[in-house]
């Protein structure tokens, strides 16, 4: 395969050339005085949405004077440098200091701020690959400065920087729009169980049948739970407790005389749902204290956090853990399934959890949990019409999941477009990034303007501690001013790029290119967006 070469004009250079800033520090834990002041404190977790405006923490001027932490600007980029979090980013919108697992990039004078955000953010996964360390795998800032990436023209950072917030922020509504899809999937299919198991699903059904179904399970209602009354029911409906409704077996078992067979753990079934997530045999599992047997046409139910509601029906053999019970229903088993996934049962059961530090529902609670009960034709066709608007909203399900995947991947796609060059046209009139670069090497090169003397070893970085920006005044800029900056652009760009060179506050600059433009110096094409109006040297 063949090197891929930058487009023309761009030139490849390292983070360090193009940005500083440095890392942050360290702050003790156990000095409460640190913490809760009026300095945001960044860190990882904080980071991900584009404009970072408050942080989970906040930290006090004592706590910031003993530690290596720094305040670095409003607009510095930050980036996660620890753990899962490597690469993301956010542009802050505070001055804050960070902690050590933030790194605080700077843009340098010529490099747009908007685009080095996303420059960073489509770097991401080339940070991850350089992490190292195990668990919480790492970079560091001398990985960050020596990272290689390729630069182009300031006005095509601007170019590029507007057309991704442009087409992104369409991404960002369609992911917006599609995460509300399992929020209103959780409601439909509680809706269905609360219909289901309230006689309101079949009742129409009922009413239609000229023959009443007596129900063979009415000798053992009950009409109280708790000592409360329990609401009422259809007529053809009854109450039963738990243990009038089904079995609840106990036969622990040696696991190790079982090798193969099938293992089911809490962890094994998805919340909710019903649905088995994983199979695994107790070998693979490495299981050794006692587990339950259980048989096909049951159900398993999780007595451990019983909120979770973690319970399936099996139509295989197996053990499962000693936190679940195997269930042997006396009614319709996908009816009792259904009930036991509904927010009412899951209601009960966590009412009657019997540990703090570890709830769980003990076998006696269990059985006295009332079971809205109708007959056995109904249990089966509520069952039959459960299963199949369940099957319905798994559609969606699956078709949320596809559109999830491509809209993930259409954000990275763009991004990599991007930077190759193929998502806006290059200009042939932009400056060239090399004459960017060495401007900013000259620039850094520059000996400090106080007087003091360098250090002859080192060349210290500008301090972050305390960065302002620098504003000159109208009255201060030269007759020339903003036509001899634009002839360092080459004598084109646009006025948002050449405001930003000024470093004239907003109104000043508008102000001078006015009386420029009056000058004949500098034509204007007028345009009331900064980023499409266009300005150049007037020739004539």
């Amino acid at each position: 395969m063949g090197i891929t070469l930058p487009p023309p004009g761009w030139a490849a250079t390292s983070f360090d050339e193009i940005a500083f800033g440095g890392g942050g520090g360290p702050l003790s834990r156990s000095n409460n005085s640190y913490y809760g002041g009026s300095i945001p404190w960044v860190k990882t977790g904080d980071l991900g949405q584009r404009i970072l405006r408050t942080t989970s923490e906040t930290i006090t001027k004592e706590g910031l004077d003993n530690s290596s932490a720094k305040i670095f600007p409003k607009g510095a980029i930050a980036i996660a440098m620890y753990g899962a979090t490597i690469g993301r980013v956010s542009i802050l919108d505070i001055d804050a200091a960070t902690n050590q697992a933030c790194a605080v990039a700077v843009p340098r004078r010529g490099i747009d701020r908007d685009f080095m955000y996303y420059l960073l953010r489509n770097e991401k996964d080339n940070f991850i690959k350089k992490g190292k360390g195990g668990a919480q795998p790492n970079i560091s800032q001398a990985v960050l400065k020596e990272h290689m990436v390729c630069l182009p023209p300031l006005n095509e950072q601007i170019r590029i920087a507007n057309k991704l917030d442009s087409v992104l922020a369409k991404v960002d509504a369609a992911q917006a729009r599609l995460e509300k899809i399992p929020a209103l999937l959780k409601r439909f299919r509680q809706a269905v169980l609360s219909a289901a198991t309230s006689g309101e699903l079949t009742r129409e059904w009922r009413s239609n049948f000229s023959t009443r179904y007596d129900n063979q399970f009415s000798a053992d209602a009950i009409d109280e739970y708790d000592g409360q009354l329990l609401n009422e029911l259809p007529d053809t409906w009854c109450y039963l407790p738990f243990s009038g409704a089904a079995d609840i077996r106990s036969n622990l078992v040696d696991p190790q005389l079982s090798p193969q067979a099938i293992h089911l753990a809490p962890n094994h079934i998805e919340s909710n749902t019903g649905r088995i997530l994983e199979l695994a045999t107790v070998q693979q599992d490495a299981v050794i204290s006692g587990k339950h047997r259980f048989f096909p046409g049951q159900l398993v139910y999780s007595k451990i956090r019983p909120y979770l509601n973690k319970v399936c029906y099996v139509d295989f053999p197996g053990l499962c853990s000693a936190d679940m019970y195997p269930i042997t229903p006396r009614i319709e088993p996908k009816y009792l399934l259904y009930y036991m996934l509904s927010g009412k049962f899951v209601s009960w059961t966590a009412q009657q959890q019997g540990r703090v530090v570890l709830p769980k529902i003990n076998q006696k609670a269990l059985s006295k949990i009332p079971v809205p009960t109708p007959s056995l034709p109904e249990q089966k066709e509520i069952a039959r019409r459960v299963e199949s608007l369940f099957a319905l909203a798994d559609a969606v399900e699956k078709q949320y999941l596809d559109a999830k995947k491509r809209t993930d991947r259409l954000t990275q796609s763009l991004l990599a477009k991007a930077f190759r060059g193929e998502l806006v046209p290059q200009d042939p009139n932009d400056e060239p990034a090399e004459e960017l670069l060495k401007r900013i090497k000259a620039e850094r090169e520059q000996p400090p303007t106080s007087g003091a003397k360098r250090k002859a070893a080192t060349r210290k970085q500008p301090s972050t501690k305390k960065i302002k920006a620098k504003i000159m005044k109208l009255a201060d800029a030269p007759a020339n001013y903003l036509f001899d900056l634009l002839n360092e652009l080459g004598g084109k760009a646009h006025a948002e790029v050449l405001w930003k060179k000024s470093e004239l506050g907003i109104d000043d600059f508008y102000a001078k290119l006015k009386q420029e433009v009056r000058a004949k110096r500098i034509v204007d094409n007028g345009s009331r967006d900064p980023s499409q109006r266009k300005l150049a040297i007037n020739k004539g």
